[in-house]
């Protein structure tokens, strides 16, 4: 500290201390008086000083403490014309130090903290990192999280933050060496392999037996006594060990010195070995109970904690002790996460459940979706309501009640892609009869299996929505959507919902100033479609439906709230079911309402998407008159404006001679596709499998295909890996840009943000709609 210059407090009882400490040690350094605090933080920052004396209490995790140069009294001030007060005060502090002796060491040493511990490296520690070239070489015990595991080939747990502390506060390399047995750590670190180890457990007895040196403690642990029986202490007698255990045959000799010890390979093991009375008991550190939870052999036995708490840390040999400090020096500076954040994270493992998991829980609903589709859709409902009982009885058993939700949501994204398939063909060979004009009582029996089909897919959709809303997991995603094409849409599909049918449908759409937006368009649509669905099924030939789309001001210049007003002139609510109308389950028990039937859940997940939106949904009806619904939803509006040469290419697009490259397993979807495709005047080359596709666009020239639709669940390769090959093919630039769809029977939001991840450009979900599938097309054939 010779010639440095240090900023004090002028006049101020510190500048005495350092006045008396710079002497007493020979320090010839330079004292800066300053007026404060304040001024002498600017003259360090602007490089004036060197360094400043401050209260203990008063450093941050900016400064670096040097030394403890002195200490001083404080005391309470008190007016003169308050005698009385001091009185008190001193009677109070007087209490306080004969009721607890330490009162005053405790409240120091909560607040000072490590303020004043110097964590620069000293003298010797720098000569020790010169002499091995700047590394330490940590040796670990192998599997053994929370304290050290591994994570695609990085050192993880505590001990990976305490030497990520080491690397980042000192630019120490730091090299590790994972050991299997507690034997091969200790004999690599005799032998100079590696200059310090862990963890162990701290024991006088151990670390002069060993002659090691321990760092400081790391954190805590508590032995558990896994045992068959009842009580713990009878079981005592045998105890299994492993050498991959903190709990060695040697630390268990030390807790339990009257028990027979048996070794044996593997902690897993050593619960068979319990489980099986071959041993009374084995010992655990609590960080790992979660862990091995997992395994099956735990349902039968039993858990025993000790009161007694125990110490990890790291060892290693007298003469590397100043590996040791260093690592100290990283576990005082690592302090307030390692038993927090660390811990946690690395103490739980998430077991996932087997789709045979599944398949043994829901057998029954299984086999009935063998048999009838029908049933199993009553067996839906049921098990919808059932859940919803089991949602109540879950405040008690919360694990069991999230096991079952997981088995649920795995049951019904298997059910949603095995019922769409076949229904795919049968809406999509019924299309196609349709369009071959057949005489009118063929005709009659085509539009009936069509009303049916429609009906399914309703009754599919809403139970499928609904048990995913229950479930907490709808997100709100915005995207940036273009309103206008997802009004299009919409009115594309409605007018698709009134073919067959003798209705006016009124459409009134106000130039939109701001038509680029983030919002989730597969909710929106989802909310008008179901409105208008409605109004056609409750409003008889001959009536008329509305649709207006409104622009209206936001919450500010960034924002604007779309406004949609659908109206009929339908048979219309009474006012008592109106208010119940977004409620589960609920339809109007009255003659003519009923015999539309229907779910009685669309509505509801109407609610719940413009609720998650950040919107509103209102509703007005008169029996016999009609019903008007008005949705409005606030949207971001997005920086993003059409070239003018686009805005010109806004109207329908022929496709006559589109060349579509489709990749499809199922012959019956192939075939409907395939039909319905040529049938716009599209060029179809059909694949079986993922590879086959990708080997198909492989071998064709750049630009043969102007489009591709691409199922998910295919043999060799699945639509996702084969979007991701075709999307990175190096020697193809037109695999990057040609439109990808995702025509296929996974159904969910998730499965739309898979696809969309994987590289493709939209989704449509089976059973396929034609409208909905050539607006989409469409809207790629434009760009």
């Amino acid at each position: 500290m010779n010639g440095c210059r240090i900023g004090v407090a002028d006049g101020s009882y510190q500048k005495d201390l350092l006045e008396k400490w710079l002497d007493s040690n020979q320090i010839h350094a330079e004292v800066v008086a300053c007026k404060g605090y304040d001024e002498m933080i600017e003259k360090l920052d602007a490089d004036e000083l060197d360094a400043l004396v401050i209260p203990a209490l008063s450093v941050n995790s900016d400064f670096i403490a040097i030394a403890n140069i002195g200490a001083g009294d404080c005391y309470f001030g008190v007016s003169k014309s308050r005698p009385d007060l001091l009185k008190e005060l001193n009677a109070t502090l007087e209490e306080i130090n004969n009721t607890e002796m330490d009162y005053s060491s405790k409240l120091y040493a909560s607040y000072e903290g490590k303020a004043v511990i110097n964590y620069a490296l000293n003298k010797e520690e720098k000569q020790w990192l010169d002499a091995h070239e700047n590394t330490i070489r940590v040796g670990y015990l192998k599997d053994n999280l929370p304290f050290c595991g591994e994570e695609n080939g990085k050192l993880t747990g505590i001990l990976g933050t305490v030497l990520d502390t080491v690397q980042e506060k000192y630019e120490i390399t730091i090299k590790v060496v994972p050991c299997s047995t507690g034997v091969q750590m200790n004999e690599a670190l005799q032998s100079g392999e590696i200059n310090i180890a862990g963890p162990i457990i701290q024991d006088f007895y151990m670390q002069e037996q060993f002659q090691v040196v321990l760092t400081d403690a790391i954190f805590d642990i508590t032995p558990v006594v896994i045992y068959k029986g009842k009580e713990y202490s009878s079981c005592l007698s045998t105890i299994a060990v492993t050498e991959t255990s903190l709990y060695s045959e040697l630390m268990v000799s030390l807790l339990f010195p009257d028990a027979e010890i048996k070794q044996y390979g593997t902690q897993e093991e050593c619960l068979e070995a319990v489980a099986n009375g071959k041993v009374g008991a084995t010992v655990i550190p609590s960080s790992k109970i979660n862990l091995l939870n997992e395994s099956p052999l735990t349902k039968s036995l039993s858990f025993a904690e000790m009161a007694k708490r125990q110490e990890l840390a790291m060892f290693t040999t007298r003469e590397n002790r100043r590996a040791a400090t260093i690592i100290n020096k990283a576990i005082d500076q690592s302090s307030n996460i390692l038993n927090g954040v660390v811990l946690a994270q690395n103490s739980v493992s998430e077991k996932k459940m087997t789709l045979q998991d599944v398949l043994t829980e829901y057998a029954g609903f299984v086999i009935g979706v063998s048999f009838v589709i029908i049933f199993v859709l009553l067996l839906l409902l049921y098990s919808l309501s059932v859940s919803r009982k089991k949602q109540m009885e879950a405040l008690k058993e919360a694990q069991d009640a999230n096991a079952a939700n997981i088995a649920k949501t795995t049951f019904l994204n298997h059910m949603s892609h095995d019922i769409r398939t076949p229904m795919n063909a049968i809406v999509g060979f019924t299309d196609i009869a349709m369009k071959r004009k057949p005489d009118k009582e063929v005709e009659d029996c085509l539009k009936k299996i069509r009303q049916s089909s429609e009906y399914l897919m309703t009754l599919i959709n809403d139970v499928l929505d609904i048990s995913r809303i229950e479930s907490g997991k709808l997100e709100y995603k915005p995207v940036l959507v273009d309103l206008r094409d997802m009004t299009d849409t919409v009115l594309s599909i409605a007018r698709g919902y009134m073919e067959n049918r003798d209705l006016n449908f009124s459409v009134s759409r106000e130039e939109l100033k701001n038509p680029y937006v983030m919002a989730d368009e597969l909710r929106i649509r989802e909310v008008l479609l179901n409105i208008i669905s409605n109004a056609v099924k409750f409003t008889k030939d001959g009536g008329t439906i509305s649709f207006v789309a409104e622009n209206c001001p936001g919450k500010d210049e960034h924002h604007l709230i779309v406004r949609y007003h659908i109206s009929d002139t339908g048979i219309g609510m009474s006012e008592e079911f109106q208010t119940r109308i977004f409620d589960e389950f609920s339809q109007e028990n009255n003659g003519a309402r009923t015999s539309y039937k229907g779910t009685g859940l669309g509505m509801a997940i109407a609610k719940q998407y413009v609720d998650l939106m950040g919107g509103k949904i209102e509703v007005s009806s008169r029996q016999g008159v009609g019903s008007a619904f008005t949705v409005e939803i606030p949207l971001l509006i997005a920086e993003h404006v059409l070239t003018e040469e686009k805005e010109k290419l806004r109207k329908d697009i022929d496709l006559h001679g589109l060349h579509v490259l489709l990749a499809e397993d199922n012959d019956l979807n192939a075939e409907i596709a395939i039909a319905l495709l040529e049938e716009k005047g599209m060029i179809v080359t059909r694949t079986t499998d993922g590879k086959s596709a990708l080997t198909q666009f492989c071998n064709t020239v750049p630009g043969t295909f102007d489009l591709i639709l691409m199922d998910i669940m295919m043999p060799e390769m699945n639509g996702y890996e084969t979007t991701k090959a075709i999307r990175n093919l190096p020697d193809r630039p037109d695999g990057k840009e040609i439109p990808i769809i995702a025509m296929t029977a996974n159904a969910f939001a998730e499965d739309v943000q898979a696809a969309l991840k994987a590289g493709m450009d939209d989704h449509v979900a089976k059973p396929i709609d034609m409208s909905i599938l050539i607006s989409v097309i469409t809207k790629y054939i434009e760009q």
